[in-house]
């Protein structure tokens, strides 16, 4: 008996099954104009829920099994699940009758399904929440993917933002101009335009991409990495000084501006709590493009905290 087929059928079973399930919800939710974010946050539930479910069913049906299953990883060099299930499971068969070993197979592979998509919904919901706003492509959205290979970094989803977000166009040849131009050895040639110029030759930097609100809290973030001893690449700190050039440069004092002053050094801690969502969604999609991984995870981490809070 190929029980390993069974558990594999199984696990793809469940992925489209809460797919289709979570597009069903996402297109009524659509129609009736339902937030994005209370609508996420009762899918994870529910995928959390259904999880905890399947775990609690292997658990009381097939606890040894189960308990082999979980220590696969560090039971075995590579290829864990393919040893599990040729070395581990027909063990059990002395003890119950195929159609059971069947049973729990099929469980197994229900229960990893549903966890494998339930982390992939949490890790990708800014795709999902495009695809919502745009009311299209929702025969794209995908939850059996590899970690590796989110949709967040595909053609697709380049494309929707930039229908999203049109303003988001330039930005990518912004970011290259703007790396020469701190690099360039001259340092007396002029790397930023002054604001005349700007206005005159309808130049744009990536800076003007982000609202004032978004540039301090991003040196809030600065601020905590140097409070911290976090560590952060000279790429990606001199990225963050770029986009964040109009609040800090000289005619920009934040000690004689006391409002600016504490939102660096608090943060949005003052804002309503679905405010804080909304700036942090805002702000996450907006710096998509750019090369700044460190920021990118912790504003992402943050998402993920605000949105558990009750």
């Amino acid at each position: 008996m190929n029980y390993k087929s069974i558990y594999l059928n199984s696990f793809k079973e469940k992925i489209n099954e809460i797919e289709t399930e979570i597009i069903t919800e996402v297109k009524k939710s659509r129609k009736r104009n339902k937030n994005f974010t209370t609508l996420s946050n009762k899918i994870a539930k529910e995928l959390r829920d259904q999880e905890i479910i399947l775990r609690t069913s292997l658990i009381n049906l097939y606890p040894e099994i189960f308990e082999n299953f979980l220590q696969r990883y560090e039971e075995y060099e590579s290829d864990h699940l393919s040893s599990f299930f040729t070395f581990i499971f027909p063990e059990f068969t002395e003890r119950y009758p195929v159609t059971v070993l069947n049973k729990c197979a099929k469980e197994l592979g229900a229960y990893e399904g549903c966890t494998h998509a339930a982390a992939n919904f949490s890790n990708s919901t800014e795709f999902l929440k495009t695809i919502y706003v745009l009311d299209k492509n929702y025969d794209h959205y995908r939850l059996g993917f590899d970690p590796n290979d989110n949709p967040l970094n595909s053609h697709l989803f380049d494309q929707m933002r930039k229908e999203r977000f049109p303003e988001n166009a330039q930005e990518a040849a912004w970011e290259g101009e703007v790396l020469k131009g701190i690099v360039v050895k001259d340092s007396e040639q002029k790397i930023i335009p002054n604001e005349k110029d700007k206005k005159e030759n309808n130049i744009l930097t990536p800076g003007d991409l982000l609202n004032e609100d978004e540039k301090l809290f991003i040196l809030h973030i600065l601020k905590q990495y140097t409070e911290l001893g976090s560590d952060i690449k000279t790429t990606e700190f001199l990225r963050i000084l770029h986009l964040t050039s109009s609040i800090i440069d000289g005619a920009a004092d934040l000690s004689k501006k006391l409002p600016n002053y504490r939102k660096v050094n608090d943060g949005w801690i003052n804002f309503p709590k679905n405010q804080r969502i909304t700036n942090l969604e805002n702000i996450i999609a907006k710096l998509n493009r750019f090369q700044l991984p460190t920021i990118k995870s912790t504003l992402n981490q943050k998402l993920k905290t605000e949105l558990k809070k009750k």
